[in-house]
């Protein structure tokens, strides 16, 4: 059962053949504001309005949970060089459209033939507005 997804990137799934998910999901939301600095006193603040939405996530790719690592790698890896502009679906709830901002490799383990067994990726994905 999927229960989100990256647009075609990474499909989120949950079944009996099938993990996929992610963990340490946050979200960052900053304004811009201009400062004013006068000869004497203090700085006056102005409004710029809100910068792009940021969000963090982890997702942990284990191949003994049916799902190929080097695959959502590839995946991942091509949605960020093409520029791709993805929503961002979790529990039928859409969060926006994001593009992939930065990939974070770390804890590769691979099988005895070479092949990856086991991959944690750290996705930043930027706002698209």
């Amino acid at each position: 059962m999927e229960i989100g997804n990256l647009g075609e990137a990474i499909a989120f799934r949950v079944s009996d053949d099938e993990l996929l998910t992610f963990q340490q999901l946050g979200r960052t939301k900053t304004a811009r504001w201009a400062k004013h600095q006068p000869l004497e006193g203090k700085s006056a603040l102005e409004f710029q309005g809100m910068d792009n939405d940021s969000i963090t996530m982890n997702v942990t790719v284990i191949a003994s949970l049916g799902v190929r690592p080097q695959d959502v790698l590839d995946d991942i890896q091509s949605a960020q060089a093409r520029g791709a502009v993805l929503p961002l679906v979790i529990g039928g709830v859409g969060y926006g459209y994001f593009v992939i901002q930065g990939v974070k490799e770390s804890g590769h383990n691979f099988l005895p033939e070479g092949g990856l067994y086991q991959v944690t990726v750290a996705l930043t994905l930027l706002e698209y507005a």
